[in-house]
């Protein structure tokens, strides 16, 4: 049974079989992390008389990156009953809190690298296990993945709403905060799976959703995307979210998933066409049943056509496509120049330009993949993102087609440069590119710099 199955089964209590499978796993947990069994005993001892608000901190950190912990993280602002112990005008008793748990033990205190650096805290992964077992028992789960949720949001930068490029200084943020929407997802996964009754929240699956995005928008392992994606999906087919209105939500994860799938190869073509399809089909929902007129909302369905041109040139519809294309280009020339609209005009150029290659209309492919990517360079860099070196590999292949194999193979390697500098080495675009650039040699007769 997949874990989408067991979020939807309805338990009106915690059972005992439940119950039963966490302490075995938890039995587990001390075989195999090769720790002696006292030290699970004195980190009972240790939290044994802990105070309310330091036992409050310790499950929040037990659903955390446990290598680096941020105080800035966990310190802020809060104006939530649930989090006003870490309240920044109650610094006396954090401090206090802090003692307590790392005299005990419990969690470990690093030392600021940087005068800017405000410190941070580390947990063993296997006390991370622990606890979050334990936090059912007591019927203390749901609420400590709320206030864990509730503290990465408020770090973590949301999406843009239309798809653009993200700003620099949100990139930087995510950086910083991505290990910890990591461990609320594997919390989120293993314990799901062990408590299928754990109550999931729209909070938790825009989160994910937003880190999803940004992992895709700088084109990061499309696995990682995808299993965050994934998980957003999960909880909004769960019983404790209201479906009705989260149709918007759907609509962002379909397309971005399907995307991804496409992607991955010809295996994941046909559920990628069901996604992008089921996409426009909400898009174009929304914008028919929108009242006042939305800008975002009319960009957002021009958008989910261009991504769904992608499926259809895999169908080799040629036609439906370029109908398509043609009518989200006339009316983005209605909303603005391709200034204005920079990443919309971009994907269009993009698809019309693949289209020209399939037909062999060289010229014109190499004139579209070109202004696709004089916009993105324009606009947001070469560094700003994995699109660029996408839309720039298609253009040297275009180039490559046309006989202008030298030239080709310098922008494969430019591209490869880029893309081992930015992903490494065993991602899949830079694996493509490594392939791309040897052809090129092999082509060229230069067989020794080929292998």
């Amino acid at each position: 049974m997949g874990i989408q199955d067991l979020v939807r089964r309805r338990l009106d209590s915690r059972t005992r079989g439940i119950l039963e499978v966490a302490r075995g796993i938890r039995d587990k947990l001390v075989r195999d992390s090769g720790l002696n069994a006292s030290i699970h005993t004195l980190w009972d001892i240790g939290m044994m008389d802990l105070s309310v608000p330091a036992r409050s901190l310790l499950d929040i950190m037990a659903l955390l990156d446990p290598e680096r912990i941020q105080k800035d993280l966990l310190v802020g602002d809060h104006g939530e009953e649930s989090l006003l112990f870490l309240n920044s005008t109650e610094q006396a008793q954090f401090k206090r809190m802090i003692r307590n748990l790392s005299g005990r033990k419990l969690i470990g205190i690093r030392e600021p690298e940087r005068d800017c650096d405000e410190g941070s805290y580390n947990i063993h992964r296997v006390l991370q296990q622990k606890i979050q077992l334990d936090l059912d028992s007591c019927g203390n789960l749901d609420s400590v993945m709320a206030k864990a949720t509730r503290l990465v949001r408020k770090r973590f930068p949301q999406a843009p709403r239309t798809r653009g490029p993200a700003p620099q200084k949100d990139k930087q943020l995510c950086r910083k905060y991505m290990p910890h929407v990591f461990g609320l997802l594997q919390a989120f996964t293993e314990l799901n799976y062990t408590f299928p009754a754990m109550k999931n929240s729209k909070e938790m699956a825009d989160l994910f959703y937003d880190a999803g995005f940004y992992i895709w928008d700088s084109n990061a392992t499309e696995h990682e995307a995808l299993a965050l994606f994934d998980a957003a999906e999960t909880i909004l087919n769960s019983e404790w979210v209201d479906t009705d209105t989260q149709h918007l939500r759907r609509a962002d994860i379909y397309c971005i998933s399907g995307l991804i799938r496409y992607s991955l190869g010809c295996q994941e073509r046909n559920e990628s066409f069901r996604r992008l399809k089921l996409a426009l089909v909400i898009r174009k929902h929304v914008y028919d049943t929108m009242d006042p007129y939305d800008r975002d909302a009319h960009v957002l369905l021009e958008n989910a056509a261009t991504d769904y041109c992608t499926a259809l040139l895999n169908r080799y519809e040629f036609g439906e496509t370029e109908d398509i294309l043609e009518q989200c280009l006339s009316r983005y020339r209605e909303w603005g120049p391709e200034d204005e609209l920079p990443s919309e005009y971009s994907k269009c150029y993009y698809s019309m330009g693949l289209i020209r290659l399939c037909q062999g209309r060289l010229d014109d492919a190499i004139h579209h993949l070109q202004r696709s990517v004089d916009l993105l360079g324009r606009f947001s860099g070469k560094k700003a993102g994995g699109r660029y070196w996408n839309h720039y590999f298609m253009l040297a292949c275009a180039i490559r087609e046309k006989g202008d194999f030298y030239t080709a193979l310098d922008m494969r390697q430019e591209i490869h440069t880029a893309r081992i500098e930015q992903l490494g080495e065993h991602s899949n675009a830079t694996i493509l590119s490594t392939y791309a650039v040897a052809e090129m040699f092999m082509h060229l007769g230069h067989l020794q710099n080929a292998t």
